[in-house]
């Protein structure tokens, strides 16, 4: 909580149980921090969302798509990587436990079900073997 002071021409801000995480903007040359958590975690689904609803549509082009390309399921494991490694490393300090887990959980349901197709195409390659 912050209490604003004022005084004939200064205005003095004093911190009272700001927490661990805040986040400092500058809107217009002017400094807001943000104490409130679901303020913060808000602010950063507005980044982080369209980078997991990108990665989401092309995994499920592909999952639609009859054609089976080893190396397009390889680019979206690698695109889901590099969206984990993001989240968990800039994100982490500022974002809370259940953000967190909840990109998470969305990113490995994204990986399960480009197993699941990996798997099917393994199958099927195997499986058209003859002695």
């Amino acid at each position: 909580m912050y209490y604003l002071i004022k005084k004939k021409e200064k205005n003095i801000l004093i911190n009272s149980e700001l927490s661990k995480k805040y986040l400092k903007l500058e809107i217009n040359k002017k400094t807001i921090i943000l104490n409130n958590q679901k303020l913060i975690d808000e602010l950063y689904l507005n980044k982080i969302m369209p980078k997991v609803d990108k990665i989401a549509k092309k995994i499920l082009i592909y999952l639609k798509n009859e054609d089976d390309d080893q190396d397009q399921t390889s680019l979206l494991y690698d695109d889901l990587a590099n969206l984990r490694s993001l989240i968990l490393k800039k994100y982490e300090k500022c974002l809370s436990e259940e953000a967190i887990l909840m990109y998470m959980k969305k990113i490995r349901f994204l990986a399960s079900e480009l197993k699941k197709r990996l798997k099917t195409y393994n199958y099927e390659k195997v499986s058209n073997r003859t002695r």
